[in-house]
Protein backbone atom coordinates (compact mmCIF):
# COMPACT_ATOMS: atom_id res chain seq x y z
CA UNK A 1 0.00 0.00 0.00
CA UNK A 2 1.19 2.98 -0.58
CA UNK A 3 2.14 6.19 1.64
CA UNK A 4 0.79 9.23 1.57
CA UNK A 5 0.12 12.41 3.32
CA UNK A 6 -3.00 12.12 5.13
CA UNK A 7 -5.07 13.69 8.49
CA UNK A 8 -3.79 12.02 10.97
CA UNK A 9 -0.10 11.04 9.83
CA UNK A 10 1.09 7.86 8.72
CA UNK A 11 3.15 6.67 11.24
CA UNK A 12 5.35 3.31 11.67
CA UNK A 13 8.39 1.48 10.55
CA UNK A 14 7.21 1.74 7.38
CA UNK A 15 7.04 5.47 6.96
CA UNK A 16 10.57 5.45 8.36
CA UNK A 17 12.10 2.81 5.66
CA UNK A 18 10.93 5.41 3.04
CA UNK A 19 12.45 8.71 5.05
CA UNK A 20 15.45 6.64 4.95
CA UNK A 21 15.44 5.31 1.46
CA UNK A 22 14.69 9.38 0.43
CA UNK A 23 17.78 9.87 2.38
CA UNK A 24 20.13 7.78 1.65
CA UNK A 25 20.32 5.93 -2.06
CA UNK A 26 22.36 6.44 -5.47
CA UNK A 27 20.39 8.96 -7.07
CA UNK A 28 20.29 11.79 -4.92
CA UNK A 29 19.37 12.92 -1.35
CA UNK A 30 15.96 14.13 -1.57
CA UNK A 31 15.20 13.86 2.04
CA UNK A 32 17.40 15.61 4.87
CA UNK A 33 15.47 15.80 7.90
CA UNK A 34 15.55 12.70 10.89
CA UNK A 35 13.90 9.94 9.66
CA UNK A 36 11.33 10.09 12.46
CA UNK A 37 8.31 7.56 11.40
CA UNK A 38 6.13 10.21 10.45
CA UNK A 39 4.61 11.14 6.80
CA UNK A 40 4.53 14.11 7.47
CA UNK A 41 4.83 17.06 4.44
CA UNK A 42 8.45 17.19 4.35
CA UNK A 43 8.38 13.71 3.85
CA UNK A 44 5.70 14.11 1.11
CA UNK A 45 7.39 16.86 -0.63
CA UNK A 46 10.96 15.04 -0.67
CA UNK A 47 9.03 11.92 -2.31
CA UNK A 48 7.75 14.50 -4.82
CA UNK A 49 11.43 15.76 -5.64
CA UNK A 50 12.64 12.31 -6.12
CA UNK A 51 10.12 11.05 -8.40
CA UNK A 52 10.78 14.61 -10.51
CA UNK A 53 14.66 13.58 -10.57
CA UNK A 54 13.91 9.99 -11.00
CA UNK A 55 12.67 10.77 -14.56
CA UNK A 56 9.17 10.03 -13.42
CA UNK A 57 6.16 11.61 -16.16
CA UNK A 58 5.30 14.87 -14.79
CA UNK A 59 1.23 14.04 -14.65
CA UNK A 60 3.08 10.71 -12.00
CA UNK A 61 4.96 13.37 -9.69
CA UNK A 62 3.11 13.57 -6.34
CA UNK A 63 3.60 12.86 -2.56
CA UNK A 64 2.62 8.96 -2.75
CA UNK A 65 5.51 6.60 -1.98
CA UNK A 66 4.33 3.27 -3.45
CA UNK A 67 6.05 -0.14 -4.32
CA UNK A 68 8.09 1.40 -7.70
CA UNK A 69 9.67 4.34 -6.19
CA UNK A 70 10.62 1.68 -3.13
CA UNK A 71 12.55 -0.80 -5.20
CA UNK A 72 14.07 2.06 -7.40
CA UNK A 73 15.68 3.52 -4.43
CA UNK A 74 16.22 0.24 -2.37
CA UNK A 75 17.98 -1.05 -5.72
CA UNK A 76 15.52 -3.85 -6.25
CA UNK A 77 14.55 -2.29 -9.45
CA UNK A 78 16.14 -0.85 -12.82
CA UNK A 79 15.65 2.71 -13.42
CA UNK A 80 13.51 2.21 -16.65
CA UNK A 81 15.18 3.73 -20.26
CA UNK A 82 12.13 6.41 -20.10
CA UNK A 83 12.63 7.41 -16.79
CA UNK A 84 16.43 7.57 -17.62
CA UNK A 85 15.79 9.85 -20.40
CA UNK A 86 13.41 12.19 -18.46
CA UNK A 87 16.49 12.46 -15.67
CA UNK A 88 19.08 12.92 -18.08
CA UNK A 89 17.11 15.76 -19.87
CA UNK A 90 16.34 17.80 -16.16
CA UNK A 91 20.00 16.91 -14.88
CA UNK A 92 21.21 18.65 -18.05
CA UNK A 93 18.76 21.75 -17.71
CA UNK A 94 19.59 21.93 -14.47
CA UNK A 95 22.78 22.15 -14.84
CA UNK A 96 22.53 24.97 -17.22
CA UNK A 97 20.05 27.10 -15.53
CA UNK A 98 22.42 26.66 -12.21
CA UNK A 99 25.57 27.75 -14.39
CA UNK A 100 23.40 31.11 -14.97
CA UNK A 101 22.68 31.77 -10.80
CA UNK A 102 24.30 34.52 -9.16
CA UNK A 103 26.29 33.07 -5.63
CA UNK A 104 23.26 34.29 -3.67
CA UNK A 105 20.31 32.37 -5.61
CA UNK A 106 22.25 29.22 -5.73
CA UNK A 107 22.55 29.31 -2.17
CA UNK A 108 18.93 29.73 -1.64
CA UNK A 109 18.48 26.62 -4.01
CA UNK A 110 20.54 24.77 -1.56
CA UNK A 111 19.28 26.26 1.84
CA UNK A 112 15.43 24.98 0.24
CA UNK A 113 16.60 21.36 0.45
CA UNK A 114 18.04 21.80 4.06
CA UNK A 115 14.52 23.01 5.78
CA UNK A 116 13.73 20.43 8.64
CA UNK A 117 17.28 19.92 9.54
CA UNK A 118 17.37 20.21 13.10
CA UNK A 119 20.53 19.51 15.69
CA UNK A 120 21.17 16.65 17.95
CA UNK A 121 20.20 16.49 21.06
CA UNK A 122 18.16 19.55 20.99
CA UNK A 123 19.68 22.17 22.82
CA UNK A 124 23.17 21.11 22.10
CA UNK A 125 24.16 23.37 18.87
CA UNK A 126 25.67 19.95 17.37
CA UNK A 127 24.35 20.25 14.01
CA UNK A 128 26.38 19.45 10.57
CA UNK A 129 26.71 23.09 10.39
CA UNK A 130 28.88 23.62 13.16
CA UNK A 131 30.54 20.38 13.22
CA UNK A 132 31.61 21.37 9.48
CA UNK A 133 32.67 24.94 10.87
CA UNK A 134 34.42 22.90 13.90
CA UNK A 135 32.65 25.24 16.24
CA UNK A 136 30.31 24.48 18.57
CA UNK A 137 27.56 27.90 19.03
CA UNK A 138 24.84 29.16 17.84
CA UNK A 139 24.78 28.11 14.44
CA UNK A 140 22.91 30.74 11.80
CA UNK A 141 26.15 32.13 9.83
CA UNK A 142 27.51 28.94 10.41
CA UNK A 143 24.57 27.71 8.16
CA UNK A 144 24.84 30.59 5.48
CA UNK A 145 28.83 29.83 5.54
CA UNK A 146 28.47 26.46 4.81
CA UNK A 147 25.79 27.33 2.03
CA UNK A 148 28.23 29.17 0.48
CA UNK A 149 31.17 26.47 0.63
CA UNK A 150 28.33 23.99 -1.17
CA UNK A 151 27.76 26.27 -3.87
CA UNK A 152 31.62 26.77 -4.16
CA UNK A 153 31.61 30.62 -2.32
CA UNK A 154 33.51 29.67 0.86
CA UNK A 155 35.78 32.06 -0.02
CA UNK A 156 33.17 35.07 0.25
CA UNK A 157 31.63 33.97 3.30
CA UNK A 158 33.09 32.08 6.05
CA UNK A 159 31.84 33.67 9.10
CA UNK A 160 30.27 32.72 12.71
CA UNK A 161 29.13 36.15 14.01
CA UNK A 162 26.52 38.44 12.46
CA UNK A 163 27.50 41.51 13.40
CA UNK A 164 31.03 41.02 11.42
CA UNK A 165 29.22 40.19 8.63
CA UNK A 166 27.37 43.44 8.58
CA UNK A 167 30.29 45.30 9.63
CA UNK A 168 32.48 43.72 6.43
CA UNK A 169 29.62 44.44 4.22
CA UNK A 170 28.90 48.27 5.32
CA UNK A 171 32.40 48.79 4.95
CA UNK A 172 32.37 46.67 1.80
CA UNK A 173 35.21 44.23 2.58
CA UNK A 174 35.96 41.45 0.93
CA UNK A 175 32.83 40.20 -1.05
CA UNK A 176 29.94 41.37 0.71
CA UNK A 177 28.08 44.82 0.40
CA UNK A 178 24.80 46.31 1.70
CA UNK A 179 21.12 46.67 -0.56
CA UNK A 180 18.54 48.49 -0.06
CA UNK A 181 16.28 46.57 -2.20
CA UNK A 182 16.90 42.65 -1.38
CA UNK A 183 16.75 40.22 -4.06
CA UNK A 184 16.33 36.17 -3.18
CA UNK A 185 19.19 34.67 -2.22
CA UNK A 186 20.51 37.70 -0.28
CA UNK A 187 21.78 37.23 3.53
CA UNK A 188 19.41 39.11 5.92
CA UNK A 189 20.79 40.25 9.23
CA UNK A 190 18.60 41.09 11.92
CA UNK A 191 18.72 42.86 15.17
CA UNK A 192 15.79 42.36 17.39
CA UNK A 193 16.79 44.38 20.31
CA UNK A 194 18.47 47.43 18.94
CA UNK A 195 22.25 46.10 20.03
CA UNK A 196 24.47 44.72 17.05
CA UNK A 197 22.64 42.21 14.72
CA UNK A 198 21.76 38.90 16.50
CA UNK A 199 20.73 36.39 14.01
CA UNK A 200 20.93 35.87 9.83
CA UNK A 201 18.91 34.08 7.00
CA UNK A 202 18.59 34.00 3.41
CA UNK A 203 15.92 36.15 1.80
CA UNK A 204 13.30 34.14 0.21
CA UNK A 205 10.76 36.26 -1.51
CA UNK A 206 8.51 39.26 -0.35
CA UNK A 207 5.25 38.36 0.54
CA UNK A 208 3.30 42.10 0.68
CA UNK A 209 4.78 45.71 1.93
CA UNK A 210 7.65 45.22 4.41
CA UNK A 211 6.47 41.31 4.90
CA UNK A 212 9.08 38.33 3.56
CA UNK A 213 10.23 34.97 3.91
CA UNK A 214 13.67 33.78 4.89
CA UNK A 215 15.24 30.80 5.19
CA UNK A 216 17.38 30.86 8.46
CA UNK A 217 19.29 28.24 10.35
CA UNK A 218 19.04 27.54 14.13
CA UNK A 219 15.56 29.26 14.76
CA UNK A 220 11.89 28.03 15.65
CA UNK A 221 8.73 29.43 17.06
CA UNK A 222 8.73 31.21 20.04
CA UNK A 223 13.19 31.07 19.80
CA UNK A 224 13.98 33.20 16.62
CA UNK A 225 17.98 33.36 17.38
CA UNK A 226 18.66 29.54 18.61
CA UNK A 227 15.37 27.49 18.01
CA UNK A 228 17.74 24.42 16.88
CA UNK A 229 15.92 24.02 13.25
CA UNK A 230 16.32 25.36 9.66
CA UNK A 231 13.08 26.52 8.54
CA UNK A 232 11.10 29.39 6.64
CA UNK A 233 9.56 31.91 8.13
CA UNK A 234 7.72 35.04 7.96
CA UNK A 235 9.52 38.16 8.63
CA UNK A 236 9.20 42.21 8.81
CA UNK A 237 11.85 44.66 7.58
CA UNK A 238 11.00 46.59 10.58
CA UNK A 239 13.26 44.00 12.46
CA UNK A 240 16.38 44.09 9.87
CA UNK A 241 19.66 45.33 10.32
CA UNK A 242 20.88 44.72 7.20
CA UNK A 243 20.35 43.15 3.62
CA UNK A 244 23.95 42.03 2.40
CA UNK A 245 24.66 40.91 -0.90
CA UNK A 246 27.82 38.19 -1.87
CA UNK A 247 29.52 39.42 -5.14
Amino acid sequence: MALSLTSPHTKGKKVEEAQTLLAHNAYGRFLTAPADGDYGPLTAAATRRAKYWLGYANGSIDGNFGSTIHDILANKRKLPKRYALRRAVRKRAAAAAAAKKTVGEKMLAKAKGEIGTKEHPAGSNVVKYSIWYKMNGPWCAMFCSWLADQVGAGSKLHEAYVPTIVADARAGRGSLYVVHEPRPGDLVCYNWDGGVADHIGIYEKSTGPGAFTAIEGNTGIGNDSNGGEVMRRDRHTSTVEAFVRIK
